[in-house]
């Protein structure tokens, strides 16, 4: 035996006898790249043991078994090993993607408490602050779980922290408030969006026009439907379902009477069988589509060298332009394909054109 074997056999031998509760990790064999076994030799035990948990907190999202990552948080903490925040992450995410969130909620939510009082305790403020991602994943549990006073609270942390939101983070309490039949809620949430400039999905309106129809608030669902209609310009058929339960109830009835409702199809040449009439184009309006190049751009230039990809590009566009269309080859080639290592798919641009 070499050497260096009998070292390396020594070294292990001697930090599972400091560390004996390292074998309940089972942590399978892994092929380490030269940088890595560099990195590792380097690490003390304590730093060794702490990158053992954080695989096993990733082979837990992997599988998204959120028992096992509370498991191995909790056993983090019983055997005081530092959890940094990806650890604090990982886990509250993979609670957030269960199946079921809500029996998830009270673990992840204790999780929670830790992590800021990790950060309220950390000298440096690093970015080991609670991000959006945190904060939609708390609101997601709490709101599948009904608890709207802690989702109330993780709103105005957020707030406080000057974190900006996305639509997902009020997406699931927006739902949960209409499940619940609280019109007021929704509207307050509505509102939320409204100050954040975040356009509401079409799950989105359906909600507040069902806690509409829960509530037989006529003035809220035909405001909400007129903005629905401008917004959602192809809404799904799924939707017409709250729109029957509301024209068939007592609060849309107008002098007592009720309304008649016909489901109908729309021919080839756009003429509705119902009316009769036939579908116009619907163009964008100048104001629109500069907001929407402005968001476009907002999307593209997140750094430096994307800058200078998009402003070549749109000389680009000034030098040869102008066209009425402009297809992003690649996306189109990426479609469907949602996989690891896929490749895009070899196609005939002149047939997209068509």
């Amino acid at each position: 035996m070499a050497p260096n074997q009998v070292r390396t056999i020594t070294t292990r031998f001697a930090f599972m006898l400091a560390i004996p509760n390292t074998s309940m990790l089972a942590i399978p064999a892994r092929k380490l790249t030269k940088t890595q076994r560099r990195r590792e030799r380097r690490q003390t035990p304590a730093e060794k043991l702490e990158y053992q948990y954080r695989i096993q907190v990733q082979k837990c999202a992997q599988e998204n078994n959120a028992t096992r990552a509370l498991e191995v948080y909790e056993q983090m903490k019983s055997e005081g090993v530092n959890v940094a925040p990806y650890i604090y992450n990982v886990v509250i995410n993979v609670c957030s993607k269960a199946n079921d969130p809500a029996a998830f909620k009270d673990g992840a939510y204790k999780v929670y408490q830790d992590m800021k009082q990790a950060n309220a305790s950390s000298k440096q403020r690093k970015k080991s602050d609670s991000g959006e991602p945190i904060y939609s994943a708390m609101i997601k549990l709490c709101s599948k779980a009904q608890d709207f006073d802690a989702c109330k609270t993780i709103v105005a942390e957020m707030e406080a922290a000057k974190v900006e939101p996305k639509l997902r983070t009020f997406g699931p309490l927006l739902q949960a408030h209409s499940d619940a039949g609280n019109l007021d809620k929704c509207i307050w949430v509505h509102e939320k969006l409204l100050s954040y400039e975040l356009e509401l999905t079409e799950d989105d309106y359906v909600a507040l026009l069902r806690a509409c129809v829960k509530t037989g608030n006529s003035e809220r669902f035909y405001a909400f439907l007129e903005s629905f209609i401008d917004e959602i310009w192809q809404p799904n058929l799924s939707t017409w379902d709250v729109l029957k339960d509301w024209f068939n109830s007592e609060a849309a009835q107008v002098d007592g009477r009720k309304w008649r409702i016909t489901e109908g199809t729309v021919s080839k040449e756009g003429v509705c069988s119902v009316t009769g009439d036939q579908l116009q184009s619907v163009e964008l309006s100048a104001e629109v589509t500069t907001e929407l190049l402005a968001k476009i751009e907002k999307l593209v230039r997140t750094d430096e060298k994307r800058m200078a990809q998009w402003d070549e590009f749109k000389q680009w566009l000034e030098e040869f332009g102008p066209f009425d269309v402009v297809i992003d080859a690649a996306n189109v080639g990426y479609c469907n394909q949602n996989f690891d290592g896929c490749v895009p798919t070899c196609i005939d641009m002149t047939l997209v054109c068509l």
